[in-house]
């Protein structure tokens, strides 16, 4: 399991399901096919609970795949990864190959900017290959796909796929951005020592969010923890925290609205985000 984690956390770019801004986003607007078949492909991903007997406990079976059979859920962060933000990032693909729309330049992957119409680069070099977005981007995602808490997802209302399934992994995101600003480490990333340090278990930020992911017992979340805290410290790497920051919270927050206001507290009120380029090894997500 974690193998395949380690690998879909790869792109840790978008958010987790969230509601629609209410103004208009620039780029292509997202056929209800293309956007069921976004959904429809995390709903596939979605663990089933073999040991559930559906004709026995149709409430326990709250979920519908594609083909719409319902199913239960498995719980927990091990069944957690098709709600990770990469994961989301992932399922864009198809829909963004059945557009219509221009596809990225040889050897580019951007299926956000395929779907959207607006492009962005990436994966870029000077980066050490982290994968970024732009907040157009962001803004469109938000308008375009993410649903409200009413919506149907997989068969059921969005707020009870997020109360169920995506609330822990939710609020994991939200208390490793809380606990990296706690500690200053985002405006004060020291970039050259996150890619000579990585993988390095004395190294400061193997430390740092080692030490946070190990406060607690279950190895599961544990895990869970850690690669949230990586997943901040490179999007300050890149310069993105405030923006992803503002995309969650504002994705999270018809569902959870103190989770919201507690990421937004803990984001200063600095000045513009920028990342200064390192050479070295691919630092790849």
């Amino acid at each position: 399991m974690r193998a395949t984690l380690s690998r879909l956390l790869a792109v840790s770019l978008l958010v987790p399901l969230a509601a629609p801004a209410a103004q208009a986003a620039p780029g292509q607007t997202i056929t209800s096919e293309l956007r069921s078949l976004f959904f429809n492909g995390i709903c596939d991903s979605i663990a089933k609970d073999d040991a559930v007997d559906c004709a026995k406990k149709p409430t326990a079976c709250f979920l519908k795949d594609s083909e719409g059979r319902s199913f239960a859920p498995r719980t927990g962060f091990d069944y957690a990864w098709p709600f990770y933000p990469q994961s989301a990032y992932y399922a864009l693909n198809n829909p963004a190959q059945r557009s219509g729309h221009p596809a990225p330049p040889a050897g580019a992957w951007d299926p956000l900017g395929q779907l959207s119409g607006i492009y962005f680069p990436r994966d870029v070099e000077a980066d050490q290959h982290v994968l970024r977005v732009s907040s157009e981007q962001v803004t469109w995602f938000l308008a375009q796909i993410a649903p409200r808490p009413g919506d149907e997802i997989c068969g059921a209302p969005a707020w009870r796929v997020y109360a169920t399934l995506v609330k822990p992994l939710a609020h994991t995101l939200g208390d490793a951005y809380v606990y990296l600003q706690k500690k200053r480490a985002l405006d004060n990333l020291d970039r050259k020592a996150l890619v000579a340090e990585r993988g390095d278990p004395a190294g400061r930020y193997e430390k740092l969010c080692g030490g946070w992911a190990s406060e607690k017992r279950d190895e599961s979340e544990q895990y869970a923890r850690k690669q949230a805290c990586e997943f901040w410290l490179r999007r300050a790497f890149v310069g993105q925290v405030k923006t992803i920051a503002d995309a969650f919270a504002t994705a999270v927050e018809p569902f959870d609205a103190g989770l919201a206001k507690k990421v937004r507290r803990a984001t200063p009120k600095a000045k513009a985000e920028r990342a200064t380029p390192e050479k070295g090894r691919p630092f790849a997500f």
